[in-house]
């Protein structure tokens, strides 16, 4: 998770995550790359995602540009000649390292990882 993490955490500015939590968030959008790639069944990616919010930690992102935090993962240092080295997961404590996913995917599970407008506005109203 940490690529997207790093990711976040420059979009917003280090401050409105803390990097655990940037962390949490990542490994959410990694896991559902890894289904997205046939390498993680989905029940076994909706656990992580259940179990990460289990913990208190945040599932989704708010504050950031999902274009500009794409663009933000060609200079993690997992990046290699233009190519992403994901650590993606085969299953929970399993991992294997890729540079083969295409971009749509990517750019999908990013946009994916935002909380719709919607259901922000739902979920704060339900915190007053």
């Amino acid at each position: 998770g940490h690529t997207i993490a790093h990711a976040i955490e420059k979009e917003t500015g280090y401050t409105r995550y803390r990097h655990g939590e940037a962390v949490a968030i990542g490994m959410i959008g990694a896991a559902r790359i890894s289904t997205a790639m046939g390498l993680l069944p989905a029940e076994t990616c909706a656990r992580i995602e259940r179990l990460t919010a289990a913990m208190g930690l945040p599932c989704s992102v708010e504050g950031a540009s999902p274009d500009a935090m794409y663009t933000d993962l060609f200079h993690d240092k997992k990046t290699v000649g233009g190519r992403i080295h994901w650590v993606l997961a085969e299953d929970i404590g399993r991992v294997c390292v890729r540079s083969d996913v295409p971009e749509e995917i990517v750019r999908k599970n990013i946009l994916g990882l935002f909380t719709p407008p919607l259901l922000r506005k739902r979920r704060d109203e339900t915190k007053q």
